[in-house]
């Protein structure tokens, strides 16, 4: 009879301390995601602010992009795996950062919904005058035949719902109305590469 009560007492103490590392564990858990939670609202509140302004500003191109691709995902929850090489130092652009933002976004994103695994978002100063952003997916890419049309107002090669085709075309007319040009490759099936050129307001 002791020795069951003595196992009776010992599985209890078991039973208490793995429910006590549970709840650690959740606690640890909970802590992370508010952590997350509080970086992205910090995140949504600078891109606000500085989208905001109705007048052109000198936007750090780098920082832009990164706040940008931090709050963005691939939209049917794969795991696409995004690599960043921010390489154009603290070059600015002087533009509407609500509009530069949207470039960002439109081209990263059409790059997650393209994408089989991987996509790469690269920055560089190429002279002292001009810098480059360029966003390249691994997908199956965009045939020759409809290659010409992706920057035509409401062409989309996304499904019902899943685009109004007028993304590229927005990101276009901002990239030319800043004395930019963009420019697209594609070779199905080795992905698609758009590459935009911008000029640098404040040299560095």
């Amino acid at each position: 009879m002791q020795d069951l009560r003595t196992k009776q007492l010992t599985d209890s103490v078991t039973n208490l301390e793995e429910r006590e590392k549970k709840m650690h564990n959740m606690f640890e858990v909970a802590d992370r995601g508010i952590q997350r939670i509080q970086h992205v609202v910090e995140l949504l509140r600078r891109v606000a602010q500085e989208g905001f302004s109705e007048e052109s500003v000198e936007l750090d191109f780098d920082a832009a992009v990164r706040d940008v691709v931090a709050l963005m995902a691939p939209q049917d929850g794969s795991e696409i795996k995004l690599e960043l090489e921010l390489n154009a130092g603290i070059a600015k652009v002087r533009c509407l950062p609500i509009d530069m933002n949207q470039v960002i976004q439109n081209l990263v994103q059409n790059a997650f919904d393209a994408a089989e695994k991987c996509v790469h978002v690269r920055t560089k100063r190429i002279d002292q005058g001009n810098l480059l952003f360029e966003v390249e997916d691994d997908g199956t890419g965009i045939p020759q035949d409809i290659r010409d049309k992706i920057f035509s107002p409401f062409f989309s090669t996304k499904g019902p719902g899943k685009g109004m085709g007028i993304g590229l075309t927005i990101t276009q007319q901002v990239v030319s109305s800043l004395g930019g040009d963009i420019t697209v490759a594609s070779t199905p099936p080795q992905g698609t590469f758009f590459r935009v050129k911008l000029p640098v307001q404040v040299q560095a």
